[in-house]
């Protein structure tokens, strides 16, 4: 499972990449949402009045908050965020080898319009059945 998860090199199947982008994209709603709701919850409970704000009297307070806050709210999702994002730079890697394309291909992915049709093509599109450079053709992790 590590060689899975962590390793560029090999193949994996189409079934095995589905169920892994959507348990990651999943995850990353899970941490976004989370996200925006602390920060949220936490403006709306303290009840800072804007005029107070421009004003430059409610400076210390909002400081106070953030760094209360920010281990929750900001540090730890964003670290969360690059792991989720390096495991599906990974699992597009190997999906990519498994079709027959090098793994720069997603070097693509950094356009926005792009990635997101190259991760449902990549849900689509049948490996190719025969061992090729990359490997051999992979096994299935996932039974459902």
């Amino acid at each position: 499972m590590k060689n899975l998860l962590f390793s560029i090199k090999g193949r994996i199947s189409q079934k095995d990449y589905t169920i892994l982008s959507i348990i990651y994209f999943s995850i990353m709603m899970i941490i976004q949402f989370g996200m925006y709701y602390f920060i949220s919850y936490n403006f709306i409970s303290t009840n800072i009045n804007i005029d107070n704000f421009l004003d430059g009297q409610n400076i210390n307070y909002v400081a106070l908050l953030f760094s209360k806050v920010s281990l929750l709210t900001f540090i730890l999702p964003t670290i969360l965020t690059f792991v989720i994002f390096y495991l599906i730079f990974v699992v597009m890697v190997k999906r990519l080898h498994d079709i027959g394309y090098s793994g720069w291909y997603t070097l693509l992915t950094i356009l926005p319009i792009i990635s997101t049709i190259m991760i449902f093509v990549l849900m689509i599109i049948k490996s190719e059945k025969k061992e090729n450079i990359y490997g051999k053709i992979p096994q299935d992790y996932f039974d459902l």
